[in-house]
């Protein structure tokens, strides 16, 4: 909309340099009686009448003004497209990047849960260890610290993805949609 506004700035602008030819036509009835009835009378009768036409033209000479509010006016719609592409530009940029990010985040959940498997798998190895008295409890402990940590980075994962999938249907515009979120405009 402010594009168009602009447009319309230069167009207006750019009018008030251009030269005026203006037509006019004029027409009147006239009366001479002394009392108002007769006065009404000549003009049914059209007795009294006048017309004049005039054509007046004026070319802007120097016209300082016009060329300035008309170049005013251009650099205000320079201005405006420029900031339109530079807007269009960081929103490509960020929905990229929120792809980028949800890519990544996807992978970090599945090396998470790579290495959640393996923790299970090592304390598992470590726990028949134990119970056949060939490990030490400490052992064990640790085993069971590391799937822990194990787990809590592959939550993480989780919550980071999920995280990237809300920050791109945001650069996407699509974040209400995507919740059912209806915003009903107040009038």
């Amino acid at each position: 909309i402010l594009l168009e506004n602009r447009t319309l700035s230069v167009t207006s602008a750019q009018n008030a340099l251009l030269p005026e030819l203006d037509l006019q036509a004029t027409f009147g009835l006239t009366g001479n009686e002394t009392d108002l009835g007769g006065t009404f009378a000549n003009l049914v009768e059209f007795d009294s009448y006048s017309a004049g036409i005039s054509l007046s033209f004026s070319y802007p000479i120097g016209n300082q003004a016009a060329k300035s509010s008309y170049q005013s006016a251009k650099l205000s719609y320079d201005q405006t497209v420029l900031s339109q592409q530079k807007l269009e530009q960081q929103i490509a940029t960020q929905v990229r990047q929120a792809v980028r990010a949800v890519e990544t985040s996807y992978r970090q959940i599945e090396a998470a849960g790579i290495a959640k498997q393996l923790a299970e798998e090592q304390l598992s190895a470590e726990q028949k260890k134990f119970n056949s008295g060939l490990s030490t409890n400490f052992k064990v402990l640790n085993f069971q610290e590391n799937l822990a940590s194990a787990q809590n980075k592959y939550t993480q994962a989780i919550v980071s993805y999920n995280k990237a999938l809300i920050s791109l249907d945001e650069a996407l515009g699509l974040l209400l949609q995507r919740r059912n979120i209806v915003v009903n405009e107040i009038e």
